[in-house]
């Protein structure tokens, strides 16, 4: 498009109301002399919600990037707006076999972002905390979607880039990494949403570990059936208990399509991404960390079972657990369990839960003698 005299002046006002995203250059000639150009952007558009209303979102080429600065130019605009649950969905198309994708954000506003497959399978999700979302991972080609939502009003950009890989479609997906949540001092759960399609059984190998550790050493398996052989949505839990205070873990997983564990036999996936957490500070309010009667344990605190594995851990959103030693035993207001053979031992543990979620203990066997106390430090997985 072209303009010679339609702005102030007799010079040049050129408007465009449907610009895809990408560079573009305005060529400028006239008389002698200094002038000054201005470019104003319009504000973000809104995006559909539904996938059947999501906006195209070109996938960028490395050749892309290397020849525009800075890579903004590239991205395309959106807006959260104040409202209940408003969420942006884009539309990524990957040709060719496969190809290394990353889709970040930038921008004023926090924004987070899951990406699907066309049936709705949930393939990864970002959040990066006061950061702005940014997903990377192998896809082979094929239609995606991407939903955007954010931690506030506000403005952004996404954009999205691709370079070919040479990973084999269908077997190198990476899972989504696992979800850190009801953390303790001590303790911390770890959940993976699965979609099961049409297999009669299933397992997952779990590694956990304090960050930055060369090894996995907490190890567990979750080996499921579907007896109706039927696509079904599950949520897969570990309960991690006698964890270090104030440290970050991380974990991973990943299925296979029998019931074998840890087999080198069984076909599997590659591990999914890492997620991590961090438990919370200790209480330094009492160095005593038995249940004793008449405790009052507060939301995020525990205490140890005297002479047991067992753990009480009064979560924060408001359910009690008593977790270790193969048991995991939740309530959401009251434990009122007398006399029961645990692992040989004979356990009384009655607590009732307060109003600010917090767990006053009425009656517990055994209980430690006065003065005793106990530092919690071994490391075990759990199955929920």
């Amino acid at each position: 498009m072209a303009d010679e005299d339609a702005g102030p002046g007799d010079n040049f006002s050129v408007v465009s109301e449907d610009l895809a995203p990408g560079a573009y250059y305005v060529l400028v000639s006239g008389e002698p002399g200094p002038y000054a150009v201005n470019v104003r952007l319009a504000d973000a558009l809104d995006h559909g919600a539904a996938f059947e209303a999501s906006t195209l979102l070109k996938l960028h080429t490395e050749e892309d990037l290397a020849g525009v600065s800075p890579q903004v130019l590239l991205a395309t605009s959106g807006r959260i707006h104040p409202d209940t649950d408003d969420t942006d969905t884009f539309r990524l198309d990957v040709t060719g076999e496969a190809a290394d994708v990353t889709v970040r954000a930038s921008g004023g506003v926090d924004t987070y972002a899951t990406l699907y497959r066309p049936d709705g399978t949930e393939l990864a999700f970002s959040d990066n905390g006061t950061a702005n979302f940014n997903i990377n991972m192998p896809l082979a080609g094929g239609i995606y979607y991407v939903a955007v939502k954010g931690h506030g009003t506000g403005a952004y950009r996404v954009l999205a880039s691709g370079k070919p890989t040479d990973e084999t479609p269908g077997t190198t997906l990476m899972l989504p990494a696992p979800r850190f949540h009801d953390e303790t001092a001590t303790g911390l759960n770890v959940s993976w949403d699965w979609t099961f399609a049409p297999l009669e059984q299933v397992s997952f190998d779990f590694q956990g570990r304090i960050e930055g550790m060369d090894i996995w050493p907490i190890q567990a398996c979750f080996a499921l059936a579907n007896p109706r052989n039927e696509e079904l949505r599950d949520t897969i839990t570990a309960v991690l208990t006698q964890l270090e205070p104030d440290t970050t873990y991380e974990a991973r997983y990943r299925f296979r399509d029998t019931r074998e564990c840890f087999s080198a036999t069984g076909p599997d996936s590659l591990w999914s991404a890492i997620g991590s957490g961090t438990t919370l500070p200790p209480d330094t309010t009492s160095s005593d960390e038995y249940c004793r009667d008449g405790d009052t344990i507060d939301a995020g605190n525990e205490c140890s079972l005297y002479d047991t594995p067992l753990v009480f851990e009064a979560r924060t959103n408001g359910t009690g657990c008593l977790v270790g030693g193969g048991l995991l035993s939740c309530a959401g207001n009251r434990h009122n369990i007398r006399d029961s053979t645990i692992n040989g031992i004979q356990v009384t543990f009655v607590a009732e839960r307060n109003d600010d979620d917090s767990w006053t203990i009425e009656d517990v066997e055994p209980e430690p003698e006065d003065g005793e106390s106990v530092s919690l430090n071994a490391r075990r997985a759990v199955r929920q």
